[in-house]
């Protein structure tokens, strides 16, 4: 009697499985290429982050010496997000092929005045040239494969207050927020 019935219940746990898969939605990616969205996870939407061309600007050279600084203007971010948990964020790009960790910048920007910043190179009279980001400006994250054609971008630990931008190394785009501490802090 047994051998009568699982079969026929086999197959209908099958069909059900099979249904539910196919009526499982699609991960939500941006419409374009190159732009960070933040990701509400539990609701499958994204949110847009503020959209800057930083300015490079480089000092003459002194005899403590020069900077090369990238500077966006606004002293903060109108994109605020809580210091709690780990933010999501997701990009599209062309192709998936190569190392996003080769791709994909995460930085920790400093407010100075009216605008964010920061440093590409220095050069200082004891030192010489020192090029790339300080390590203090970078922000270490983990990167996933997201749907069809993007990244998942999860910063490794919860972000201290303060101005991030994230960005794609091969262009001049950055996509900035900020994270607000506690209220009454």
């Amino acid at each position: 009697m047994l051998t009568r019935i699982l079969p026929p219940l086999s197959l209908v746990l099958l069909s059900v499985a099979y249904v539910q898969a196919q009526q499982a939605p699609a991960p939500v990616e941006p419409d374009f290429e190159a732009v960070f969205m933040l990701l509400d996870s539990t609701a499958q939407r994204l949110s847009g982050l503020e959209r800057q061309t930083p300015r490079r600007r480089t000092s003459k050279p002194l005899v403590g010496g020069a900077k090369s600084v990238l500077e966006i203007s606004g002293d903060r971010s109108p994109v605020r997000l809580p210091a709690t948990g780990l933010p999501q964020f997701v990009v599209r790009v062309p192709s998936r092929a190569g190392d996003p960790y080769g791709l994909l910048q995460f930085f920790a920007v400093k407010v100075d005045g009216n605008k964010r910043s920061l440093t590409v190179a220095e050069q200082t009279a004891f030192h010489g040239v020192v090029s790339g980001f300080k390590k203090e400006q970078l922000v270490s994250f983990d990167v996933a494969l997201y749907g069809a054609a993007s990244y998942k971008v999860v910063p490794t630990s919860p972000l201290p207050p303060g101005e991030y931008c994230l960005s794609l190394a091969t262009s001049d785009q950055a996509f900035c927020f900020g994270v607000d501490g506690p209220p009454g802090r």
